[in-house]
């Protein structure tokens, strides 16, 4: 992502990826350090500037506890499946 302020942007990111750490379930603590770089890479500078890092963090963390939630029940239909 092309940006007006590199540095800020590391920072900010970092005190996201930081919060989402202390916040996420420890099942899903990996798993959120491994995506939330990507998601922030594309985020804008708008959002990231804009937004305090609490927000976006917030709003990272219900989308992938969503997701992960999601995962596990496909995982456990998929189980259910092979067993009948």
């Amino acid at each position: 992502m092309i940006t007006q302020d590199p540095e800020k942007r590391t920072r900010i990111s970092s005190q996201i990826i930081d919060i989402l750490a202390e916040k996420a379930p420890p099942e899903d603590k990996n798993l959120v350090r491994s995506f939330a770089p990507v998601i922030l890479a594309e985020a804008s500078d708008r959002n990231l500037f804009l937004l305090q890092p609490e927000i976006m963090a917030e709003r990272l963390l219900r989308h992938l506890i969503f997701s992960c939630f999601n995962r596990r029940l496909w995982r456990s239909v998929f189980c259910v499946i092979l067993i009948s």
